[in-house]
């Protein structure tokens, strides 16, 4: 009888699991209801197919039913278990020392595993990072990217396509509104992914993109219509009509900053038989421009003529100097007004330098515009004198009456006519549309002509906001 009882204990010893089969987890912390790989370390007691791991919270005492993920073993002798986002297995609770629980295949015990646990946080926030500057780089070039925020220590992010599946593994400079240094290759438009110290998620920050440009190809000037883009070029200098309606033409001319860059510096808006003309250019020398010697009520970046008989050969001109200067409705059969964006003003960039950016707000028969200031925000840092120096000017066209009746080099860019071979020769790069438009369509559409990395939401929402010095410029 004595035998028996000793083989009997002998037995229970056996089944019994080590408290040490694990010595190391990797990592030690996760985000709650995020599905995590966890690899495991395990002493010279090993673990066999079949056996299961779990977590409680501290405190708590592991039964058989806590071991409750099955563990993976790799070709290579590694072992993993992943802990699932929902179901059996999940964490749904934030805390501290989770005590690690082990069971041996076979066995019907849960084992704490000593000094081995693991930490459960919060998940991380979509708005941490509301805004960046600049919203464009250069691919595989270092770019400073102020980020608008506060990052602790131990925050790491990633610039991705998608921030699914992205792992963030850049740390970025800790504190409120630092900039860090990125390399991002491969052009295209990139999603800002976060992961808050000791977790494992990678969430998108909401609204934060920036636009990747490929090494020695400029992004300006850019067409956009729905989801056609178009990067083109076009003769320096040189007025070319960009749209031309019933009532009204637009045209422009580029100025060339580096090798591959070029900007609207000029636009001008005519009467259909040219007999009269507005034109709007940035004023000269922006980069050594004294904002404070600009007279109250003044334009500090826009500057204005307007005219009688040709552009290019005109009768007589006057200035347009002071926001409530008046130009009657029968000049151009249009109604305009002038808007300076406030500093304050949550669109990128609200200012060129020290001044406010300035808008022309044109509205017609036809076509409703916007021909805006803007700095070069490609630059910044030590080349921040570049943005003042290719300080341009951006279009959108908010509103059209029929498509239709529009022609020149942007409809056809647009793709809403048929391109010719003088357009097409300006075409640098694009991204062809998906579908056709139906004329219902293209009347809801928000066309553009500018920089590609400016946010048309942005623009027509800084448009819209006015100082109390902004006045009507037409009654």
């Amino acid at each position: 009888m004595t035998l028996l009882l000793m083989a009997a204990n002998v037995k229970e010893i056996a089944a019994q699991t080590s408290a040490t089969v694990i010595t190391g987890l990797s990592p030690t912390s996760m985000t709650i209801s995020t599905q995590t790989d966890v690899t495991l370390t395990s002493s010279g007691n090993g673990m066999a197919s079949g056996d299961k791991i779990g977590f409680i919270a501290s405190g708590g005492s592991c039964t058989a039913a806590d071991a409750n993920i099955a563990i993976t073993f790799g070709t290579s002798g590694s072992s993993t278990v992943t802990v699932p986002a929902t179901g059996t297995g999940s964490i749904s609770a934030t805390g501290t020392g989770y005590i690690t629980c082990y069971q041996s295949n076979g066995q019907t015990d849960g084992v704490a595993q000593t000094s081995q646990t693991m930490d459960f946080i919060a998940a991380t926030g979509a708005t941490v990072i509301t805004a960046i500057s600049p919203t464009s780089a250069t691919s595989g070039t270092g770019t400073s990217i102020t980020l608008t925020g506060t990052i602790a220590a131990g925050d790491l992010i990633i610039w991705a396509t998608s921030c699914t599946g992205a792992v963030p593994n850049v740390d970025p400079t800790d504190g409120t509104n630092a900039a860090t240094s990125f390399t991002v290759t491969g052009a295209g438009t990139y999603k800002l992914c976060l992961r808050v110290s000791g977790g494992s998620d990678s969430v998108e920050q909401t609204g934060i993109t920036l636009t990747v440009s490929a090494a020695g190809a400029g992004s300006d000037p850019v067409a956009r219509f729905g989801d056609t883009v178009r990067e083109f070029e076009l003769p320096h200098h040189k007025l070319v009509p960009l749209v031309k309606s019933p009532h009204m033409v637009l045209h422009a001319s580029v100025f060339p900053g580096n090798p591959y860059e070029q900007w609207f510096g000029r636009m001008v808006l005519t009467a259909p038989d040219e007999s009269r003309f507005l034109e709007i250019k940035l004023k000269d020398d922006l980069e050594h421009f004294n904002m404070s010697k600009v007279p109250r009520g003044e334009f500090g970046t826009l500057d204005i003529t307007m005219g009688y008989g040709s552009i290019s050969k005109p009768l007589a001109v006057s200035k347009v100097t002071r926001f409530d200067h008046k130009i009657p409705f029968h000049f151009l059969g249009q109604h305009i007004l002038a808007r300076r964006m406030q500093r304050h003003h949550n669109i990128r960039f609200s200012t060129i330098g020290r001044m406010p950016r300035e808008c022309l707000d044109m509205a017609g028969e036809s076509v409703h515009l916007y021909i805006c200031t803007s700095p070069a925000d490609e630059y910044y840092g030590e080349l921040s004198n570049l943005a003042l120096r290719y300080a341009h000017l951006d279009l959108a066209i908010v509103e059209v009456k029929n498509y239709d009746e529009l022609t020149g080099v942007l409809p056809e860019l647009w793709g809403t006519k048929p391109m010719s071979e003088t357009t097409r020769s300006y075409v640098k790069k694009e991204n062809k549309p998906s579908k056709e438009f139906t004329k219902m369509e293209s009347t809801s559409q928000t066309a553009w002509a500018g920089g590609l990395g400016t946010s048309l939401e942005d623009l027509t929402k800084g448009c819209l906001e006015a100082d109390n010095e902004t006045s009507i410029l037409t009654v």
